[in-house]
């Protein structure tokens, strides 16, 4: 049985056919999605996922420009059904989306510039951590 609150949140990616491809994915493991627009991105992830608690946020409220780049938020998903999605994207063709967030207890309550922020810090020290060891090689 698969949790009611699954969702996955897709946004900016690029280009438009490359979306429908991940979409068409996510339809055929019958996962609930939803395009996230830039507009949106100072909205908490619980509010963007439609959890019961979280209200809109003013937009603009945080006066930073939206992230360029594309994320994709999972959000109450099973370890299999996450293995299945993540396999699935692999082979899909698409190419890697490089910024993935599983939603937890503590990013629930982030806006979706935050976590792009803190994904992206997390990106750059794993590349640099990825130079190093094959600097030593």
């Amino acid at each position: 049985m698969r949790s009611t609150n699954e969702m996955v949140l897709l946004y900016n990616i690029q280009p438009a056919e490359r979306r429908e491809i991940i979409t068409a994915l996510l339809d055929r493991l019958s996962m609930p999605h939803k395009d996230v627009a830039q507009d949106e991105a100072d909205q908490t992830l619980g509010y963007l996922l439609g959890r019961t608690g979280f209200t809109e946020t003013a937009p603009g409220v945080s006066g930073s420009l939206a992230p360029k780049g594309e994320i994709l938020i999972l959000g109450g998903l099973s370890d299999l059904r996450l293995d299945a999605l993540l396999k699935a994207l692999r082979t899909c063709g698409t190419g890697p989306v490089a910024l993935k967030a599983i939603i937890t207890e503590t990013n629930i309550h982030w806006s979706l510039k935050t976590l792009y922020g803190h994904l992206m810090m997390e990106h750059i020290q794993m590349q640099q951590a990825r130079q190093n060891r094959s600097d030593q090689s």
